[in-house]
């Protein structure tokens, strides 16, 4: 797939490009950018990962948090657990549903879902904010370890930078093999198809507004069974 992908020279790859610098911490240029998700949110890519996200925000709206009480016993929390009222109520601008289906969009189609954790009495969690692709970039800061000692923040259009401590960000995401510091959209991973699929629908829509017929038509002499 990936030889034959690579040698098509119509067809442009999402090539992985990480730059490590002190300034901006670690950037991975070539992700989808914000426009390039709007893009590829079409067709069956959106079916797909509409798909996904329902799924996964039904299942976080049944999610439970509980405690051990035991070597192998567990009990649910009360309602007014920090932790229960925080999976309840995640985000102050949008409901519970909303948030985990564009958690996982984000997820899909992007570096992944940045929520800022804003904290209440006690410096618990108290809800998170959903950092946009629109609203600035995110760049995780690493270590010798090979961890992340924090985030730097670039809101679009400043020329500042805001340096976040690395328990203010929760960062979901697709996981890469290669490196603790990038992500894998799908999107990236089936880029080929997705572009396909986007060049059918031009050809399909230009077709159709120039008064073409289909250029085939399969004809059988004999009924067909369901079979």
């Amino acid at each position: 797939f990936f030889e034959s992908r690579a040698a098509d020279p119509d067809i442009d790859i999402y090539s992985r490009s990480l730059t490590f610098t002190g300034t901006f911490g670690i950037t991975d240029q070539d992700a989808p950018n914000a426009e390039e998700q709007r893009t590829a949110f079409r067709g069956l890519v959106y079916r797909l990962v509409q798909q996904r996200a329902d799924a996964i925000a039904s299942a976080m709206m049944k999610a439970r948090v509980q405690r051990q009480v035991g070597d192998e016993e567990f009990e649910d929390v009360e309602d007014a657990h920090p932790w229960k009222a925080l999976m309840l109520a995640p985000s102050p601008h949008c409901d519970t549903y909303t948030f985990w289906e564009e958690t996982s969009k984000l997820r899909d189609l992007g570096r992944g879902a940045f929520h800022y954790v804003a904290r209440g009495e006690r410096s618990l969690p108290d809800c998170f904010y959903t950092i946009y692709p629109d609203f600035g970039e995110v760049n995780p800061q690493g270590d010798v370890t090979g961890g992340i000692a924090g985030y730097r923040y670039y809101p679009t259009g400043e020329t500042v930078w805001e340096d976040i401590p690395p328990e203010d960000i929760v960062w979901i995401r697709h996981r890469h093999p290669v490196s603790p510091y990038e992500s894998a959209s799908l999107i990236e991973a089936a880029a080929y198809h997705s572009d396909k699929d986007l060049y059918l629908q031009i050809y399909g829509r230009d077709s159709l507004k120039e008064g073409n017929n289909p250029p085939f038509y399969v004809s059988f002499k004999e009924a067909l069974s369901q079979a």
